[in-house]
């Protein structure tokens, strides 16, 4: 389709615009546009259960050309109105999950460094395992499995190579310890193998409803021998054994080091959870060089930034440690310790509040790794930057999805008429007219941008601004639901 010039009012709008950026927040992350696909016709089968989508039975508007036609879809027990899961059984029935998962849905198409995981820090570290060294000190109280069931993307294991008591022998451990130079100290030999560890992961992976969950699995290495007085060197068995653990129980799920050299390193800038997907895996091992070859076919090399949370600064998203150009190279990361050993051993520790994990999220951070994380967590809606509570409703008719008055989305009925949101190159604008939602595409088109979506906080967030300075009502994004039943479709690779 060939583009037309903009029209002087839309124009100007860009250009007024183009000036617009979040206090303090960086320049923008969102990945250029590719070209706008052409249109083509497609005709879908009847509806079913693992694909929704296929109620659509005639083509598609323009506006739908691009997205992928498999969907997200709620669960029978959906409630919008319940907006946090009171326990860890009924929180999949909620807003804050469902909300999430769609907010991932529109995300993970895009490069690990416009992606998130929210996380969990010293995940096994939890009082719902019996038998710790730690019991008393523990960084979590629910299991493995629990934390995965509350929307955790993120799961920080640390592995010791020490004695066993089921064997006698050396084995991989998950332990809340200090480094090998220290004797493994705050380790037992009665702690859990890494082994059983992984089988509970396993376990959660193969379910249903974690089919499309891309798990990053980030490995502290104390994977050293004890060397008296105070020193230590690296286990090649250590290494070697850990790696054919996760060869054995994870192996088909894990994404893996294209090439056989010594340290591979994950590229943030290219990789994408939907490429993980897309190769049939769903779980990406992150941590350090290791030791051997074995260790290296299995584990990423990772570079992140990254430091414990002494209190966020939201006005300058911490720019006394992270700058605008970490949030978009580099992996950022920051984490709580709540046990008593750290808060002797790190000063100036502070848990990740509600109110701080959603400055995380709308300044970029990659990661917040969360301890102490409870079924009815006030912080899993925080990370929610997308939705508006109760949005989207399952619905027959209210399908499409607007930006309101107050930044958050949400649904529709796609037949009102709306100004659209359109994006030239990385500049947010609204569309000179109002019309269906079905018209957005050749709308935008017309005044040379494209019918859009934001894929991060920040890039909602420069909308909003733009909306807002514009004083319009509500406005169409180019996203919708297929069915009315929660069918969202993945928007293409570069929308």
């Amino acid at each position: 389709m060939q583009r037309t010039q903009p029209s002087s009012a839309l124009l100007s709008s860009f250009l007024l615009l183009s000036g617009l950026i979040l206090s303090g927040c960086g320049s923008d992350t969102s990945a250029p546009l590719a070209q706008t696909p052409q249109a083509q016709p497609a005709s879908l089968s009847e509806s079913s259960n693992d694909n929704p989508a296929a109620a659509l039975q005639t083509p598609p508007p323009d506006n739908e050309v691009g997205y992928k036609p498999s969907a997200y879809s709620f669960p029978d027990c959906y409630t919008p109105e319940k907006l946090n899961g009171s326990t860890v059984a009924n929180h999949r029935c909620s807003w804050a999950y469902n909300a999430l998962e769609l907010q991932t849905l529109i995300s993970r198409s895009q490069p690990l460094t416009a992606s998130s995981f929210l996380a969990t820090h010293n995940a096994f570290n939890s009082s719902a395992y019996t038998g710790l060294s730690s019991s008393g000190d523990p960084n979590q109280s629910l299991s493995l499995n629990d934390q995965l069931q509350l929307g955790m993307q993120g799961l920080e294991l640390d592995i010791h190579w020490i004695p066993h008591a089921a064997s006698g022998a050396f084995a991989p451990v998950v332990c809340h310890g200090v480094g090998a130079s220290m004797g493994h100290l705050g380790c037992s030999p009665t702690d859990p193998l890494l082994k059983d560890v992984l089988k509970e992961i396993r376990a959660a992976l193969d379910k249903p409803e974690n089919k499309h969950l891309v798990l990053m699995l980030d490995i502290e290495d104390a994977l050293q021998e004890y060397v008296p007085p105070n020193n230590s060197k690296s286990s090649l068995a250590g290494h070697d054994m850990a790696a054919a653990l996760f060869a054995e129980i994870l192996g088909d799920k894990v994404y893996r080091p294209a090439e056989d050299k010594k340290c591979n390193s994950l590229n943030i800038n290219t990789v994408s959870k939907q490429d993980i997907l897309d190769a049939g895996k769903q779980v990406v091992i992150v941590g350090g060089c290791g030791e051997g070859s074995a260790w290296t076919q299995w584990v990423f090399n990772f570079d992140r930034k990254q430091k414990a949370n002494d209190g966020f600064d939201a006005a300058t998203c911490e720019g006394d440690f992270f700058s605008a150009a970490d949030y978009q190279s580099k992996f950022t990361r920051l984490w709580h310790d709540s046990t008593r050993l750290s808060s002797v051993a790190i000063q100036g520790l502070q848990a990740i509040t509600a109110a701080e994990l959603k400055s995380m999220t709308l300044c970029g951070l990659h990661q917040a790794s969360l301890d102490q994380l409870i079924a009815g967590d006030d912080r899993l809606p925080a990370a929610i930057w997308s939705w508006d509570e109760h949005f989207p409703k399952i619905s027959g008719k209210a399908q499409c999805a607007t930006q309101a008055d107050d930044g958050r989305w949400r649904a529709s009925d796609c037949e009102e008429k709306k100004q659209f949101a359109c994006k030239v190159g990385q500049i947010w604008a609204l569309s000179e007219t109002a019309d269906t939602w079905a018209t957005g595409r050749q709308t935008c088109e017309a005044n040379g941008g494209s019918f859009n979506l934001p894929l991060t906080a920040k890039e909602n967030a420069k909308l909003n601004a733009v909306r807002s300075s514009a004083k319009a009502g509500d406005v169409w994004l180019n996203w919708k639901d297929a069915t009315g039943k929660g069918a969202f479709k993945i928007p293409a690779k570069k929308l």
